[in-house]
């Protein structure tokens, strides 16, 4: 990944250098999964759950997005997922 999109990612609260640890440096592997990301259908599942009403659906879509946001290093996506 080109240095003004991890710039890009550092503004907007993903810390990309701990992402790099965690992906052991390969930038490639980041960017193609944080590409498959864009295509989740976690968070309209989520959406469609909560406006539904069901709650089982809507806590295990959360939760998974959790998980999603923090393998990208998304500390403030997970905190607010988490409360």
């Amino acid at each position: 990944m080109m240095a003004e999109y991890a710039e890009a990612l550092k503004r907007n609260g993903i810390d990309y250098d701990g992402a790099m640890e965690r992906f052991g440096g390969n930038a490639e592997l980041y960017e193609r999964l944080a590409l498959k990301f864009l295509d989740d259908t976690h968070f309209a599942a989520l959406e469609q759950a909560l406006a539904g009403g069901d709650v089982d659906t809507a806590v295990r879509e959360a939760h998974t997005l959790k998980g999603v946001a923090g393998i990208f290093r998304s500390p403030r996506c997970t905190r607010r997922r988490a409360r």
